[in-house]
């Protein structure tokens, strides 16, 4: 289902230092609590690069690897990485575009169409399932509540 606070999106690289929090109580933060959280196929499309556009359904990839593509800058082949004073690149912080949501769903309308349905039954939004082997020291305990 996604977290009830999907909507807490921080749209800066990097996190403020603590020490620059000073009358945090008088600080008034808006965030959009009109947006839903993305479904698991757009999640995947959202977060993935390019080199994994073999795992969202064949349609959906084209979006990822095609330089026409209306969301082609959300998977940039070169990118920035400030290294912050660490030596090495892997320390670094890797500056990636931010994910327009709108636009990504804008995308997506012209590929839903082609998902099979077992392809729409990964993408709904459905409810928690816990899995327990019988095994488990708490398989009865979680069974009988």
């Amino acid at each position: 289902m996604g977290s009830r606070l999907h909507f807490r999106y921080y749209s800066y690289h990097y996190a403020p230092f603590t020490s620059y929090f000073s009358n945090v109580e008088n600080v008034s933060v808006q965030y959009n609590t009109n947006s839903k959280p993305l479904k698991s196929l757009e999640h995947l499309i959202a977060i993935f690069p390019p080199h994994y556009a073999n795992y969202p359904p064949r349609k959906w990839q084209q979006l990822m690897v095609d330089k026409n593509s209306p969301i082609s800058e959300f998977y940039p082949i070169n990118f920035d990485i400030d290294l912050n004073g660490k030596r090495q690149e892997w320390q670094g912080i890797i500056l990636l575009p931010f994910v327009d949501e709108k636009r990504l769903h804008e995308a997506l309308e012209s590929v839903y169409l082609t998902l099979t349905p077992d392809e729409e039954k990964r993408n709904k939004s459905d409810y928690d399932h816990l899995l327990i082997h019988s095994t488990h020291s708490c398989y009865e305990q979680v069974l009988n509540e």
